[in-house]
């Protein structure tokens, strides 16, 4: 937990602001409380808008709503500004870590609540609560309540501590002088270090300073941080360490110099033609990132194509090593997003996690996961717009030059830049002219029944749906799989009357796999190559996505997309095997990453939901699967 930032309705105003819309659930898990807390704090801003804005729940998710836009402003900076210091808990952790940081002898808990105007019995739960925070440091509050009370701990971890959790709320008034911030500033500039290293070395530094400057240096180090002695990262240190003696009269030890070198060390860089002063790419890191592409590519069928992207990646990792090892940690703002709007990128991240912890002895904290699904997800957004063909479209509509201009100016927003278009009548086309085009997007019924793709839509559509319904035909047209119309998810329109399996309520998903092998076979939809091939994925690593669900796949030599589901109807209180989901992409086929990644997004998705899970574990024939899927359509969207 992160005690930076406590101002809890500030937080949940800002986030209504910039991301319009979210569900309590997201809220709650955002702001670390409980949905009934989110409820009472959407219920006290409304009365702080006064009128101005409203937050209301629509369609399961909170929107702000802004009905006087000046006066919304007024009320926000108020918002915004409000402090009621101690009715804070966070504030008033900090302000007895503050206090006992500074006090040359026990603080006497009587003082610290006489101080911050509280009864004895909350700074006791406060610091309960502290202890157990700093637990996770090896630090201590040592002493009675009633005798005072005193830090104890290694002098490294009770910095880190400050640094991950409360700086901003101890330090952030903290003054230096002008000649060592131009100093610090024009370094930094040398060395073209970003802004966010640049406030993480700040930080480092001002805390340093307090520290010696109270009698608090740092002397004694654990072995490892002795591998940032003869770096560049310590030289950068050592540096600013010379001149801080010069401007502010206080000695800088060699441990000293190798706390500041901990955010270089750690920093967030990527390597460019000014900026790579830092980075030094050691064979095993190397080594490393194959070890990562190569799991990837064994469990999830996904093949990273080696891009200066992938440059990139490899500096992150560099750096990122170095946070891990050294436990310098730095805040992932953008951590739930990530899991939610890229879920396959995050279960490319915890792949990658596997690997590095194997490897490394490290242990891969949620940020870093973030850090990595960033990446991952521009490497599968890199690779859909690498697949995207540029499209001959045929558009068939009443001739309107309104309606015809209308229409393209919508598509260019859906379909990649070079499409071309051309617009016919209903009664100028035929098949054979049809089969020339990629694509045929209609406004009217057709009564032909041309090879290529139809999408039916209206002159004014949602853009978001219609893209949705082309890059879906896309796929089923690559797979040759025919389009169930209307239904927005990929599994629900591969699955075939016939390729649903009802399996032994009690199976495990290995019994579950040979049992759907045993049937393909049987029904001559694959062959012997084919099963063994996937029982030998099987054997070397386990294609069960959760214990809920399965997830059997494999490239194989042949020229159909396979796709089949079981469901075992197992009780939604009984633990163990719901679903397989079971895949044979061909190793020929078009988009198969992208098919591949569409699937992973619903069965993330599914995963998440324990009534879709359910209901879909509870179908028992084809039609009452369709009949689910279609009463669900909208949580596929």
């Amino acid at each position: 937990m992160q005690f930076d930032g406590d101002n809890r309705l500030a937080s949940l105003l800002s986030y209504l602001e910039f991301k319009k819309a979210a569900t309590l659930e997201e809220l709650s898990e955002r702001l670390h409380v409980t949905t009934k807390t989110i409820r009472s704090d959407i219920k006290e801003l409304n009365g702080m808008l006064e009128g101005s804005g409203v937050i209301e729940g629509v369609g399961g998710k909170y929107r702000l709503f802004q009905l006087n836009p000046e006066y919304f402003k007024e009320c926000r900076d108020r918002i915004y500004a409000s402090d009621e210091y101690m009715n804070s808990p966070v504030r008033r952790y900090a302000y007895i870590m503050d206090r006992l940081l500074h006090s040359d002898k026990p603080y006497p808990t009587e003082e610290l609540a006489y101080e911050m105007n509280v009864g004895r019995t909350t700074v006791v739960g406060d610091l309960k609560r502290l202890r157990t925070m700093l637990d996770g440091y090896s630090v201590s509050i040592k002493g009675q309540t009633t005798q005072g009370l005193s830090l104890c701990g290694d002098e490294m971890y009770i910095r880190l501590f400050i640094l991950e959790n409360m700086y901003e709320v101890i330090y952030g008034e903290y003054q230096l002088p002008e000649e060592m911030l131009q100093y610090i500033d024009a370094l930094c500039d040398r060395y073209y270090l970003d802004s966010g290293t640049r406030s993480y070395f700040l930080r480092s530094f001002i805390l340093m300073t307090d520290r010696i400057t109270n009698g608090h240096p740092l002397e004694k180090l654990e072995e490892k941080y002795r591998d940032l002695l003869e770096t560049d990262f310590y030289r950068f240190a050592e540096k600013i360490a010379r001149e801080t003696e010069k401007v502010m009269h206080f000695t800088v030890s060699r441990e000293e110099i190798i706390f500041l070198s901990l955010p270089i060390a750690g920093m967030r860089m990527t390597a460019n033609e000014k900026g790579g002063h830092f980075i030094d790419i050691s064979e095993e890191v190397a080594e490393l990132v194959i070890a990562i592409m190569d799991r990837i590519a064994y469990e999830m069928n996904f093949h990273i194509s080696p891009t200066d992207l992938l440059d990139e990646f490899v500096y992150h990792l560099n750096f990122m090593l170095n946070r891990l090892k050294y436990r310098f940690y730095i805040k992932n703002p953008m951590l739930l997003d990530i899991r939610q709007k890229y879920p396959v990128a995050y279960k490319m991240a915890e792949v990658a996690k596997e690997v590095i912890e194997e490897k490394m002895d490290v242990d891969v904290i949620d940020e870093e996961l973030g850090f990595m699904a960033s990446y991952f997800s521009v490497f599968l957004e890199e690779q859909k717009v690498m697949g995207n063909p540029n499209y001959h479209v045929a558009i068939i509509t009443r001739n309107s030059m309104s309606t015809i201009k209308l229409m393209e100016m919508q598509l260019k927003k859906v379909l990649p830049d070079a499409t071309t278009y051309v617009f016919y009548e209903k009664d100028e086309v035929n098949s054979r002219i049809l089969n020339r085009y990629d694509l045929v997007l209609s406004t009217v019924r057709l009564d032909i029944h041309p090879d290529c793709p139809v999408v039916y839509i209206s002159e004014i559509f949602d853009e978001m749906e219609i893209s949705r319904k082309i890059e879906q035909v896309q796929f089923l047209r690559r797979g040759k799989i025919k389009v169930k119309a209307g239904l927005n998810s990929l599994i629900a329109t591969l699955v075939e009357p016939e390729m649903l399996f009802l399996l032994p309520v009690d199976c495990t998903f290995r019994e579950a796999l040979d049992h759907m092998l045993d049937r393909l076979l049987e029904e001559g939809i694959i062959d012997e190559a084919f099963r063994e091939a996937m029982l030998e994925r099987e054997a070397k690593v386990t294609m069960l996505f959760d214990e809920n669900i399965g997830f059997p796949h494999i490239l194989y030599e042949g020229k159909k997309l396979i796709f089949a589901l079981g469901v075992t109807g197992r009780d939604k209180a009984e633990n163990g095997l719901k679903l397989v989901f079971f895949l044979g992409l061909p190793k020929n086929m078009d988009y198969d990453d992208q098919i591949l990644m569409k699937i992973y997004d619903e069965i993330i998705s599914i995963a998440g939901n324990g009534q879709i899970m359910q209901g879909i574990c509870e179908c028992r024939s084809a039609k009452e699967f369709y009949s689910y899927m279609i009463k669900n359509n909208a949580f596929f969207e």
